[in-house]
């Protein structure tokens, strides 16, 4: 793909960029950026620019992104027991249960954190609970009484 433009702030002027190495993943570059830098190169269909933001930071990729390339999985999981979020990037937790006792409390707890969810006066309810999980960061659900796992599903 030739390279027309690269410019910073909207405009032409040169950056202290070395050539840039095209390959799978795409055009990579090195050296001092600041601000907003356009690339412009011709495409296939559409607009030939590809604008950067100008913030510091960090830049999500789109394979780091909730939901891409995730696909909703169940899982062989625990009440009670804790997990931890290493695939990379958010996750999506689903866990119904059911309790014979009467007015039992879910607790959901992310890193260390509890989080207190439904509870019901009937005995022998079914509870639903849906949390996200970032990445890095431990995540169980437990629940007074005598649960019952259902269902435990995961969007990793």
């Amino acid at each position: 793909m030739p390279i027309s433009t690269i410019g910073q702030n909207g405009l032409n002027a040169p950056l202290s960029l070395t050539t840039p190495t095209i390959g799978g993943g795409g055009a990579n570059f090195s050296g001092s950026t600041s601000g907003t830098t356009n690339l412009v190169a011709t495409a296939v269909a559409g607009s030939t620019t590809v604008t950067l933001p100008a913030t510091t930071g960090t830049a999500a990729l789109t394979s780091q992104l909730f939901g891409v390339g995730q696909t909703v999985q169940s899982v062989s999981r625990a009440l009670g027991t804790n997990y931890t979020n290493s695939t990379g990037r958010p996750i999506a937790v689903y866990v119904s249960m059911s309790n014979s006792v009467s007015s039992p409390i879910v607790v959901i707890n992310i890193n260390g954190e509890g989080f207190y969810g439904s509870s019901d006066p009937t005995a022998n309810a079914y509870y639903g609970v849906t949390l996200m999980v970032p990445t890095g960061m431990t995540y169980s659900v437990t629940m007074n009484g005598t649960p019952t796992l259902v269902t435990w599903f995961e969007i990793r």
